[in-house]
Formats: C-alpha cells, structure tokens, sequence
C-alpha cells in the first residue's frame, strides 16, 4: 500500500500532477474546461491599473500612507481589508475607515475600482452592525450555531 508522509510528500505531489494531467483532471484552470476555458478578461484590458486585483489590502497600524496609496492606485481593482486601521481603533469602526479608504483611492485615481467586505457568517467585531448584533442580549440566537 502506498502511503502520504512527510518525507514524500514532493514525490506524492508530482505524481498526482501527473496522473491528474494524463487523466483529464485537476490542472490550473480545469474548472473552465467544460466552458471552453479560461474567461475573457471581464475588463477587457492587460493592463495593470486595468486588470490586476488585490484583495483585502489595508495597513493595521493605521490608514493607509501616501506611500501605500500610491502603490494601490496602480492597479485596476483594489479589495480593502478587514484589518485597516484595526489597532489604533481598538477594532472597531472598519465601515467609517473602508469609505475614507475608498475616497482617499478615489481622489487620487477616479476610475479605480474598490469594494469593501460584508460578511455575514465570519463577522466579527471590526464592523460597527456586527457588533451591535454581537453584544445584544435579544439577538444572541443571530448567529450560526455549532453543535
């Protein structure tokens, strides 16, 4: 019997690559396959301040310096992160930080594209609505339960 274990584990992933390969299985992309491949870039564009998307961006420490927001505006789409602006917040408020972030990318490059999260099953306190919800006696049976 063949068996997984930490000092094989590089030969194991070679040889499922293989196998998945001559297959018909798993390869980068194999999800698109029986569409016809991969999709059309939806922006229409290779360019980098077109089509190059970061996720949950943002600086802990505070608001994002001119420095970061220089860097961030040279892409097409920018994801703002859950931590922006965590510690000197004391982890709280993320809404009122995600809308200055938003504008401060906006007002360096207008046609920037930026989103926020909404998370509903993995929120925590960073967000304002979910921490009202999180510390009312009425609303304690909200949330997803374990068990």
């Amino acid at each position: 019997m063949f068996c997984c274990n930490k000092n094989n584990m590089k030969e194991v992933l070679v040889l499922f690559c293989i196998l998945s390969s001559a297959l018909g299985g798993w390869t980068p992309g194999w999800g698109f396959r029986k569409y016809g491949g991969f999709p059309a870039n939806p922006w229409g564009s290779y360019q980098m301040n077109q089509s190059t998307v970061a996720y949950f961006v943002g600086n802990a420490s505070g608001m994002d310096n001119a420095n970061e927001l220089a860097l961030e505006v040279q892409l097409g789409y920018v994801g703002i992160g859950w931590q922006l602006n965590n510690k000197p917040s004391h982890f709280m408020h993320l809404e009122k930080y995600e809308i200055e972030e938003a504008q401060n990318l906006r007002n360096i490059r207008k046609d920037i594209r930026v989103s926020v999260l909404r998370n509903t099953e993995v929120a925590t306190v960073f967000w304002d609505s979910a921490r009202a919800v999180m510390f009312n006696n009425n609303t304690q049976y909200y949330w997803t339960q374990c068990g």
